[in-house]
């Protein structure tokens, strides 16, 4: 995987090892435990999970789970959006979940909105968590994603309901997480560990700090070659480019969320390139070519135009 600065400069390529089949199994099991810690922030006890209501849309079989003894005024909206989301991407053959079944785990007060695919006892799932970002901006403009930035351009004639519009976005964009880690699993644990090791890539210094803390040495295993702090630093700031061209979220928040962002912004039919009103000034804003460019060299997965919202106007 290749970035620059948008006119050649300071080139950065970060390579994988070989990840053969165990190794990838191995990561959707570590993916549990991951997801589980997740569930319990969000109000959930992973050892004693209860389908709260199972549907089937669009030819999948949807299993919704409602955290206990928490606020459920958002479900409607919640669910409303899922099945939409549904909608859009089973018209895409290719965009098909482990089993053709998908967990949906609704806490509306716990900031978790998630995409996992994990395995539990040699059996996979597809899971996403929509919380309270799902439905409600946080305030920081850093985490404003497709749903925010663009919804103007929504065609309101799918829903009249602001909330139900930015369920549905929200879950695509969380669909477009598990897409990602079926279609191109390497690529999405590389960019997960780019996360991990530099941080908010602040300067070169705080990278080589951050990827040399003791606990994210076996991250570093990874990749081959090994990258060096510099390296990271620049790849960290190339990705924020990209960025530019899809939400302020893709800009700041790393490569699997522009990935899931831009893939998002597709299915929605909103805007890529430079018409989407992101507040961040790149010396070579990317256009809609240089940002899909970057979406398929890092594993995003290209929805067929019948699995895409047509645009208003």
């Amino acid at each position: 995987m290749t970035l620059d600065d948008g006119a050649g400069g300071n080139p950065v390529t970060l390579t994988t090892r070989n990840f053969n089949a165990g190794d990838q199994d191995n990561f959707l099991d570590s993916n549990w435990t991951s997801f589980r810690g997740q569930l319990a922030l969000a109000g959930f006890d992973a050892n004693n999970l209860a389908i709260s209501e199972t549907i089937v849309s669009h030819g999948v079989t949807v299993d919704f789970y409602r955290a206990p003894n928490r606020p459920r005024t958002k479900y409607a909206d919640m669910k409303a959006g899922v099945i939409y989301g549904l909608g859009l991407v089973t018209q895409d053959p290719n965009l098909t979940f482990p089993g053709n079944r998908l967990q949906v785990f609704c806490s509306e007060e716990a900031n978790v909105s998630l995409g996992f695919r994990y395995r539990k006892n040699a059996t996979e799932y597809a899971a996403i968590t929509m919380g309270k970002t799902s439905w409600h901006w946080s305030g920081d403009d850093n985490t404003k994603t497709v749903a925010m930035e663009v919804k103007s351009h929504y065609q309101k004639a799918w829903f009249t309901s602001s909330s139900k519009r930015r369920c549905a976005a929200t879950a695509i964009h969380e669909m477009g997480h598990i897409f990602h880690q079926i279609g191109s699993l390497p690529h999405y644990i590389l960019m997960a560990r780019v996360s991990v090791l530099a941080g908010q890539a602040i300067s070169i210094e705080a990278v080589d700090d951050s990827m040399h803390e003791n606990f994210k040495a076996p991250k570093l295993l990874d990749f081959n070659p090994q990258p060096t702090a510099a390296q990271l630093y620049h790849f960290v700031r190339h990705s924020r480019r990209w960025g530019t061209g899809v939400s302020n979220y893709a800009a700041f928040n790393g490569m699997n969320e522009f990935v899931a962002e831009t893939f998002c912004s597709l299915v929605m039919g909103s805007p890529i390139g430079g018409d989407n009103h992101v507040p961040v000034t790149a010396a070579h804003p990317p256009d809609r070519a240089d940002v899909l460019t970057a979406y398929t060299e890092h594993g995003g997965p290209l929805p067929a135009l019948a699995a895409r919202h047509a645009r208003r106007g």
